[in-house]
């Protein structure tokens, strides 16, 4: 089973079964497709992933007497990225060993890649807040007496 904690620490269980398949569905998340659509619908459009979470948790979140406003609204920052991650391992472990292998090296290769991604990114950013503050110390009125 996977989990992920809410901005409030309330640890939440991602199970996907056939009921959470057809709940998705009803919502135009379909993560049996063969181009993994549905998963690539929520990893990259925040509001989607709320709503698929909102669909995969749907039970935890009626056992708890909340609202889904309620649920949505302890999801942000960090939160969302380790929801996000419980997720595709959930609906990965939804699948028969055959075909769950493959998603799993599948899946693993793509986190690499943007892992990749987001470390080239923060070196180029960087390397511009590096500049900015050069020039900024060189436009400094102090040093321009």
């Amino acid at each position: 089973m996977y989990s992920f904690r809410d901005n409030e620490n309330r640890e939440w269980i991602c199970k996907v079964d056939i009921a959470t398949v057809k709940r998705l569905r009803s919502i135009d998340i379909d993560v049996l497709s063969d181009k993994f659509t549905g998963i690539n619908l929520m990893v990259n459009d925040m509001v989607k992933l709320a709503e698929g979470l909102v669909e995969i948790c749907h039970n935890q979140i009626a056992e708890r007497k909340m609202s889904t406003d309620d649920f949505l609204s302890a999801l942000s920052g960090d939160a969302i990225e380790h929801a996000s991650i419980a997720m595709i391992d959930a609906v990965i472990d939804f699948f028969p060993k055959s075909r769950r292998e493959i998603l799993k090296k599948a899946f693993q290769k793509s986190r690499d890649i943007a892992e990749k991604e987001l470390e080239k990114q923060l070196k180029k950013a960087n390397k511009l807040i590096d500049e900015m503050d050069s020039e900024s110390v060189m436009k400094s009125p102090e040093l321009s007496e």
